[in-house]
């Protein structure tokens, strides 16, 4: 596919569409002098959840699939950061873009005096790391709430 190319899935609800993303989430692009400094730091947080992963091997399920989730995401997205330049081309090591390629649509949205008619469009380790992020919160709300049932 070529940049900005999609193919329906669903309608005009749900569209497979390629896109570069050189930035971070949802096209933030903070410039290319940030990239490596992005991806150490990215790298850095990677082995801090690995090895919170680690020490958690033990806890509650939903908590280690949080982490694995978070863990799975970061990883994949560095992974497009740090080779897909290389691999086709276009940028040395830790400047690559990453692939996004989910698009949905949905009615005219205005949030913040900008007018929206799709989400930005993601990937699979998006998704991994939003939906880690969620369990994450939950699983301490749901921590806290325990806790203050037995106290």
């Amino acid at each position: 596919m070529l940049s900005g190319e999609s193919f329906h899935v669903i309608g005009n609800f749900f569209k497979i569409t390629f896109v570069e993303n050189p930035g971070m989430a949802f096209g933030i692009d903070p410039g290319s002098s940030a990239a490596i400094w992005l991806s150490i730091i990215r790298i850095i947080a990677s082995i801090g959840i690995f090895y919170y992963l680690y020490i958690s091997r033990h806890e509650a399920l939903k908590l280690r699939v949080a982490l694995a989730l978070l863990l799975g995401g970061a990883i994949g997205n560095l992974f497009d950061r740090i080779f897909y330049g290389v691999a086709y081309g276009y940028a040395p090591l830790f400047h690559g873009n990453v692939v996004d390629f989910f698009e949905f649509s949905f009615f005219r949205i205005s949030l913040f005096g900008k007018s929206y008619e799709s989400f930005p469009i993601f990937n699979v380790a998006d998704a991994a790391v939003t939906i880690g992020v969620c369990l994450l919160l939950y699983s301490f709300r749901q921590q806290q709430k325990n806790t203050a049932e037995q106290e």
